[in-house]
Formats: structure tokens, sequence, C-alpha cells
């Protein structure tokens, strides 16, 4: 995964939060229509390409992996009360430091295989034209930083506080993608990574269109249409 990549996480991230900051949606709706082909879209990517590369490996133990990343997810909701997976209204009730805290700890460890994960999707499927993982994670980042966006200017943060955790979330998902290139890791242990990135996937695609059924009790034809459209681009790059 070339430096390209990397710009282009952080500078995603930070656009969303700056954008929070300047243009403040008013009207939530709007927000709920990207967020349900968001998550449509990286529950396809999950379903399409993650799952199919880590149940090639013979390592009994993936299973488990993906569990626990669904379980290390919900655990850090204690912390962020969902921001992570764009629901503002809880987070908004939510300190600022394990806020922060959460958000970063899970930018950084969905970043940890993206720089080896596009090595083992190549050579195991060649014909795939794109890093799937990345564009995974790249897809729910934007709504994310909007929502962190979002609730720092709900605490009334302005100028370097406000702006100063938003490149630190920025920042960690690119860390986390450079750091074996420091610690190198085992093929065991790269799946097992992924794994766990897996789990959090999961949770944040499948808690996003829950949460938007029980707010609104039905789905209009837009937001059907746009998932479809996410689930269905998500296979076609198969």
């Amino acid at each position: 995964m070339n430096a390209g990549y990397y710009f282009i996480l952080f500078a995603v991230v930070l656009l969303g939060g700056m954008l929070a900051h300047r243009f403040p949606l008013t009207r939530r709706h709007t927000v709920d229509y990207f967020l349900s082909f968001s998550a449509a879209f990286l529950f396809g990517i999950v379903a399409v390409h993650l799952i199919p590369l880590v149940g090639k490996s013979d390592n009994p133990y993936i299973g488990v992996c993906i569990l626990l990343g669904f379980l290390i997810q919900i655990a850090l909701e204690t912390l962020t009360q969902g921001a992570e997976h764009c629901h503002e209204h809880r987070a908004s009730s939510t300190r600022f430091l394990p806020l922060i805290t959460g958000l970063l700890i899970h930018a950084f460890l969905e970043g940890l295989p993206l720089d080896f994960y596009s090595d083992i999707e190549v050579h195991q499927a060649p014909h795939t034209p794109i890093n799937s993982l990345f564009w995974g994670i790249l897809i729910h980042k934007f709504p994310a930083a909007y929502t962190l966006g979002t609730l720092l200017s709900g605490m009334s943060l302005r100028g370097t506080k406000y702006y100063l955790p938003l490149i630190l979330f920025a920042l960690a998902t690119p860390l986390g993608a450079a750091l074996p290139h420091f610690i190198p890791l085992s093929k065991d242990l790269q799946l097992v990574t992924i794994s766990i990135v897996i789990g959090f996937m999961l949770h944040i695609a499948t808690s996003i269109l829950y949460e938007m059924d029980k707010e609104h009790h039905s789905r209009d034809l837009k937001k059907g249409g746009l998932i479809l459209l996410g689930m269905g681009l998500a296979a076609l790059s198969a």
C-alpha cells in the first residue's frame, strides 16, 4: 500500500470534521441516506471479500477472532457511545476523554491489517481490482469524522481544542497501518488481525442498519435503493 492511501485516509477524516464545523447538517435524514449506503457497502465488502479470504485459512480460531472483534467493539462503545457508527444522540452525553480514547483505539486497531492485507488479497485473488479493506474502512471514515466534528462543536470546542482531536483521529488509522512495518507479524497473526477487524466492521454495519430501522420503523424507497446500491457495488468489486 503506497503513501497515497495513507494520505487519503488522513484527508477524508480531516475533511469530514472540517465540514461538520463549517456546514453542520440540520436535516438528520440527509445523514441517514449516506449512512444507509455506507453501512450496506461496508457489510458487502465484509461478505464478498474479507470473510471468504480469511475462510481459506487453516487457522481454527478465525471464527473466534471475528467474535472477539465484535466484542471489542462493544467494549469500546462503553467509551464512545456509538460515535464510530455515527450515533451522535447517545454520544452527545459522552465525556470528552472517553470519547476520544475509544475512537483512537478503534481507528488504530482497524488500520493494523491495511498494509499487509493488500498483499494477501492480491496473492489470493489477483483479479480483484481494489484493496477492498481500504475502501471498506474509508467509506465509514467520512461519516464517523463528521459525527466527531458535530460532537466537538456541541462541546463548544474551538480552534486548537477542536482540530487537535480531529487530527489525532485522522492519524490513528494510518499509524496502525504503518506499525507492521516496524513489528512484522506472522501470516497467522495477520489473518487473526484481519478477522478481528471483520468483527469491528460487522458490528458497525449492522448497528447502523438496525438503529435506523428502530428509529424510523420503516424504510423509504431512497434508503432501500441506497442499501441495494452499496451492496451491489461491493458485489461488483469481487
